[in-house]
């Protein structure tokens, strides 16, 4: 059985223009459950059991808004995370490497504008037989179309994403050293929210 002790400590803050808020934890898991990737293959893959033991989590997220003024505001926000086991101060697989977003929204009448930078770190902090992962960044750009009607708001939102057609891997992925993640595309989404 897994169990957790652990401490949240979270604050919010307001002054002029600018918001945010900073999240930080620490967690004792004993008996934690994982995955561990051997180098044994078969069928051209390696060989996988879940395992347990004794493990700690550290980590925060900060995540700010600012008012650039005309409706536009600049969002932005960080996150890390280390996990390593107690007893051999390994660290754990598949944690993801100092992550985050800076965006803008841009908006005109019912259009809103969002150009976002996605990027990570390098993860060099691996487990055993998993391989390290190089940072990355990304540019998307999302604009969402809002009409209100009586009692419902129509969203129409199109996203390109990932725009210059940046090769990456996300470390948390279980098939990075198979397969990067996808390349440059567009989704458009249409959604009905009732209020």
């Amino acid at each position: 059985m897994e169990r957790t002790v652990g401490v949240d400590a979270s604050v919010r803050s307001r002054a002029g223009r600018a918001r945010g808020e900073v999240n930080a934890f620490f967690y004792n898991i004993s008996n934690f459950v994982f995955l561990d990737v051997t180098d044994v293959i078969e069928d051209g893959l390696n060989v996988s059991n879940y395992v347990q033991g004794d493990s700690r989590f550290t980590g925060a997220e900060a995540v700010g808004h600012f008012d650039l003024g005309g409706g536009a505001t600049l969002h932005a926000s960080i996150a890390f995370v280390n996990a390593t086991l107690t007893e051999t101060d390994e660290h754990l697989p598949r944690i993801p490497p100092v992550q985050g977003r800076v965006g803008v929204d841009l908006p005109w009448r019912a259009l809103v504008v969002t150009p976002e930078v996605v990027f990570a770190g390098n993860q060099s902090n691996v487990f055993r037989n998993e391989t390290p992962t190089d940072g990355w960044a990304t540019f998307n750009l999302v604009a969402t179309y809002q009409i209100y009607r009586g009692h419902q708001s129509h969203l129409v939102s199109f996203t390109a994403y990932n725009l210059a057609n940046e090769e990456y891997r996300l470390h948390t992925s279980f098939i990075k050293d198979l397969a990067p993640e996808m390349g440059r595309g567009v989704r458009v989404t249409y959604a009905v929210r009732f209020f």
